[in-house]
């Protein structure tokens, strides 16, 4: 599940290196969190929330245009990518309903994944299928993403598709989950907390592939000027 945390951390890094073969092991990024359940807000009401975010983003001079540019210049050799899985976006409806610098942080990332999406289905000329999992959904948060295309799956499913034909977007998610989806064959392009930013807290065993990835990728900055104050 995505922390609290401001995003101007995001790292986008573009595949380079070999694939490594999956293991297939239980993932554990269940055990942090609960849906909601009560007082919920309907999927219209939440795709209308979305679709103002998105607007307004677009219309921002800097952050969407740069986005665009990026996946364009930097991904354009990526041809085969067929899937787009997003992990630990969270609920688009946090609980108190006051939060809105949480549900700001989850439509900043749902409009940030379709603009990557859309940039790369220019590339691919094709479709790219896209997936989210995060066990924070209650019932609207998975309507309203159905609604407007998505597949919604249960942990840890969308943790196991992720491979070379991926892309992989998953920001300040627990260890685990990062452990979990890089274990086996490394993604074509991720968008995440980058390496350096992670300090002592992944010092540990089992994330020999997160450090790879930060080897072996190219590192670009992510697009920060307003997309975190939707």
């Amino acid at each position: 599940m995505s922390s609290s945390q401001d995003s101007s951390d995001w790292t986008r890094v573009v595949r380079k290196g070999r694939k490594n073969r999956r293991n297939n092991t239980e993932s554990h990024s269940s055990r942090h969190a609960k849906p909601q359940t009560e007082g919920l807000r309907s999927p219209e009401d939440l795709e209308k929330d979305y679709r103002q975010h998105r607007k307004r983003w677009e219309e921002e001079a800097y952050s969407c245009p740069r986005l665009r540019e990026l996946v364009t210049a930097k991904a354009s050799h990526l041809t085969e990518i067929d899937k787009a899985v997003h992990l630990g976006v969270g609920t688009f409806d946090p609980n108190d309903g006051l939060n809105l610098d949480g549900k700001r942080s989850t439509f900043a990332q749902l409009a940030a994944f379709e603009i990557m999406v859309e940039e790369l289905e220019k590339i691919t000329s094709g479709k790219v299928e896209t997936f989210f999992q995060d066990p924070a959904f209650n019932a609207s948060d998975k309507k309203f993403l159905e609604n407007i295309g998505h597949t919604v799956l249960d942990d840890p499913k969308g943790t196991q598709m992720v491979d070379e034909k991926t892309l992989f977007f998953g920001v300040h998610l627990y260890r685990p989950v990062y452990n979990d989806a890089l274990k086996g064959e490394l993604p074509a392009l991720f968008v995440g907390t980058g390496w350096e930013d992670w300090g002592d807290i992944f010092a540990d065993e089992h994330i020999e592939n997160v450090e790879r990835m930060h080897k072996a990728y190219e590192r670009c900055d992510f697009p920060q000027e307003r997309l975190d104050s939707l």
